[in-house]
């Protein structure tokens, strides 16, 4: 490392890193970590009978397909989404498929005659005029309705009790100007 550029160009590579491990996202890139034992489980991945599973517990998809477009980076002091921000066309639909995962890995039937369901809610600072969510067992189909940015929070409810709330996860309808 003799001239600036190659200094630069180290600590640029060595910050990079560092804030990548603040996220606690470094790994092997598999997307899969392993589960933890009975006597590991923290209480707020146990519900009603269930236990989510300790790595991406939530994923939205594509209809009818695998291809996945967010999930949540589950971390027991806190969680965060990848693959955002969800874009939503304005005055078009998006409509994805959401599954949620128990610890055996397993896909959690959600619906209201299943024992979990979905439900949508925007943080405060999201416009209500901004998009609209119909949820269909695990199908939620968004409607861009007004052009803004705002996040959205994923509510899984056994009956008419929330017992596990997503990080918010950022969603754009139109193309708002930048923030």
């Amino acid at each position: 490392m003799s001239d600036g550029t190659s200094r630069r160009a180290f600590l640029a590579g060595l910050g990079g890193a560092s804030v990548a491990g603040l996220a606690g996202c470094t790994g092997g890139g598999s997307g899969e970590e392993p589960t933890a034992t009975p006597e590991e489980v923290e209480e707020a991945r146990q519900l009603g009978g269930e236990t989510l599973r300790s790595y991406f517990p939530i994923r939205l998809y594509e209809p009818d397909t695998d291809n996945r477009v967010a999930e949540v980076h589950y971390h027991e002091d806190f969680s965060h989404w990848h693959f955002v921000a969800f874009e939503v066309p304005l005055d078009g639909y998006r409509p994805v498929e959401a599954r949620v995962y128990n610890a055996d890995d397993e896909v959690i039937p959600l619906g209201e005659d299943e024992q979990f369901h979905l439900e949508i809610t925007r943080t405060e600072d999201t416009p209500a005029d901004m998009l609209e969510v119909e949820v269909l067992g695990s199908t939620l189909n968004f409607h861009g309705t007004s052009t803004g940015r705002g996040k959205l929070l994923f509510h899984l409810s056994n009956d008419e009790e929330r017992v596990w709330t997503t990080p918010p996860l950022t969603t754009v309808v139109g193309n708002p100007p930048e923030e």
